[in-house]
């Protein structure tokens, strides 16, 4: 089934996880300190938003661990 990518940047980690479980996307998590960017904020995601995907492709996520 197609789905639009959601923009999940700026997100916190659950509101993203709770966006992408609805549209049945596979989350990849991986997570690098960032000055700028609050803890368990979404900093980046390898699927741009509104690109297709379809139930159970796999998406990147970048999620910030804030300052180190």
């Amino acid at each position: 089934m197609p789905v639009s990518m959601p923009n999940i940047v700026g997100k916190t980690r659950d509101e993203m996880k709770a966006t992408m479980d609805e549209l049945k996307l596979t989350v990849n998590i991986t997570e690098k300190f960032d000055d700028k960017i609050e803890a368990g904020v979404v900093i980046s995601a390898s699927q741009d938003a509104g690109a297709q995907l379809k139930w159970g492709d796999s998406v990147d996520v970048v999620i910030s661990k804030g300052p180190e």
